[in-house]
């Protein structure tokens, strides 16, 4: 629930609930990948990682892990990682909208707008809602043949933040354990 509710007051909230949580629980993935999703949030990407690497330690199976460690390692700039992160992503889910639409936030920070636009337009297809938008945006040009390359670099920064703070709010956490229990004890 915190998730959804991520601004600025309960971010910090949010942050102190998921350490308490993991306190009695320290190997809950969910309240790995709910607090990493907080430390993104936060703009603390290194402290994100180390979350996201224990949550897949604890299960290497599951691709929302990959797509917010992706997520964190694209805002540090990391992109060859971040690349890495949401193919494996895709390859354990082929049909994941989200973890397309953040590798083309990456392809355009790398400038494969190409690579991009076609991530993107594989996201509509899986019913991504603001994909049809982020095509509108950043390639329609690019398919007439017009150079929007300077509107493009301009504006990824912008973009980059947006689509991957949106992501986070998109994904639910996922806890086995109920977190009220430990804040009425």
């Amino acid at each position: 629930e915190c998730l959804f509710r991520g601004f600025s007051g309960w971010r910090r909230g949010t942050y102190f609930i998921w350490n308490v949580y993991l306190e009695a629980f320290p190997d809950e993935e969910g309240a790995l990948i709910s607090r990493g999703a907080c430390k993104i949030e936060t703009a603390d990407n290194t402290g994100a990682i180390v979350d996201f690497d224990a949550a897949i330690k604890l299960n290497a199976k599951n691709p929302v892990s990959y797509n917010y460690r992706g997520v964190a390692k694209g805002e540090s700039r990391q992109f060859v990682e971040a690349l890495k992160d949401f193919d494996y992503a895709i390859k354990l889910k082929y049909d994941y909208a989200g973890a397309f639409v953040n590798r083309a936030a990456v392809k355009f920070a790398s400038k494969d707008k190409h690579g991009a636009c076609d991530d993107l337009n594989k996201a509509d297809s899986l019913g991504d809602e603001m994909a049809i938008q982020l095509i509108e945006t950043y390639c329609k040009h690019q398919w007439l043949g017009i150079n929007t390359n300077a509107r493009i670099n301009a504006n990824i920064d912008s973009y980059i933040r947006a689509r991957f703070l949106i992501q986070i709010k998109w994904e639910p956490p996922y806890l086995e354990k109920p977190i009220l229990t430990l804040l009425t004890a």
